[in-house]
């Protein structure tokens, strides 16, 4: 049995940490929530949770504009458990907020509000499902091939992809061409830095060399 550590607090208005919770046990693991780096040590993976608040821009060198609430002293706290979990080469996977918070740590920058497009707002109780583009050569390609629809719940996206990560997945808007989303998957395969936009928007981002995966949707929902 895998002992996952859920890098974040035991629950929320939401219930998002214990509906993680509930996803990793029904797929066989046995879960843990802390904010002690130390506890990173006795586990077998990582995850950063999704829900709130939203991550701090000053993290990223921008003023606030667009934050809803922001909590820079928790911020603080998952730095430091991802500051441990990459010491000890801790596979982490980064969910919604979690996501943007791995992009951040690495170096990337975030959208801080998305404009109002009604499939990726958060809707409480209502799963909001949309397609996404997936980029051969990645580990979402290798699970869901080309595409594959996925639920979103933010107002928050990763803008600048830090470099350490290359995008795995993508929504593209109805008004983008196929021609531009092959000249943009064209220019992800081939190593290019593609930023995130609100008509192209990254889904999930994978680590080149660590077992690290973001994804923007929630996998827990759909356990």
């Amino acid at each position: 049995m895998k002992n996952i550590l859920i890098a974040g607090p035991a629950d929320d208005p939401f219930r998002i940490p214990q509906i993680t919770k509930a996803a990793v046990e029904n797929s066989g693991g046995q879960v843990s929530f802390s904010l002690n780096p130390s506890d990173i040590e006795t586990c077998d993976g990582v995850i950063l949770p999704g829900g709130l608040p939203d991550v701090d821009p000053a993290s990223y060198g921008e003023r606030n504009i667009a934050c809803g609430v922001i909590e820079p002293e928790l911020d603080i706290a998952q730095l430091k458990m991802l500051d441990t979990a990459l010491g000890l080469d801790k596979p982490i996977l980064g969910i919604c907020w979690g996501h943007q918070l791995l992009n951040v740590y690495f170096g990337g920058t975030l959208i801080q509000d998305v404009v109002d497009l009604k499939v990726h707002r958060f809707v409480p109780d209502v799963e909001t499902l949309h397609d996404s583009v997936c980029v051969p050569g990645t580990p979402l390609y290798q699970f869901y091939g080309a595409g594959g629809i996925i639920n979103t719940k933010h107002h928050q996206a990763v803008k600048t992809v830090a470099k350490s990560f290359k995008i795995a997945q993508l929504w593209f808007a109805p008004s983008i061409s196929e021609r531009e989303k092959n000249h943009c998957l064209s220019q992800i395969q081939s190593g290019q830095q593609v930023d995130g936009t609100d008509w192209c928007m990254v889904e999930a981002i994978v680590h080149r060399r660590k077992p690290i995966l973001g994804v923007q949707w929630h996998p827990e929902y759909r356990s």
